[in-house]
């Protein structure tokens, strides 16, 4: 078993719902995988275990779980008075560069990152 640190493709999960649905074990379809026994028992069991595990239900959930992971994450977006001042700045179009500094230097605890500020208003990071 390599350890791949990624996510599963929608190939994959149509293969565990497959294999389940033939009765194959969690460690004959890791295998087959090549994937970690824990991945894809963790897999199965959060989207319906083994008898009702759905691969496109799963599919669109993890997508899900990864879009509000990387939303929750961005201090700018979870943080209405930095998000407040951000908008201002943006308005008088400062780069994200010039909105850190002005942030940074208006409180400590009012910082965010030139990256974090990048993905809020939608330029590449």
């Amino acid at each position: 078993m390599s350890n791949k640190k990624n996510h599963l493709k929608k190939e994959e999960r149509f293969l565990i719902e497959k294999m389940l649905g033939i009765g194959k074990s969690i460690n004959y379809i890791s295998a087959l995988l090549e994937r970690g026994v824990s991945t894809v028992s963790k897999e199965v069991s959060r989207y319906g275990g083994k008898n009702s595990y759905n691969s496109n239900h799963a599919h669109n959930q993890a997508n899900h779980r990864q879009s509000n992971k990387k939303i929750k994450s961005n201090k700018v977006i979870s943080n209405k008075p930095i998000r407040n001042l951000v908008d201002k700045l943006i308005i008088k179009r400062l780069s994200p560069e010039a909105i850190s500094n002005v942030l940074k230097t208006k409180s400590k605890s009012m910082y965010a990152s030139p990256k974090s500020i990048r993905k809020y208003i939608g330029y590449p990071a």
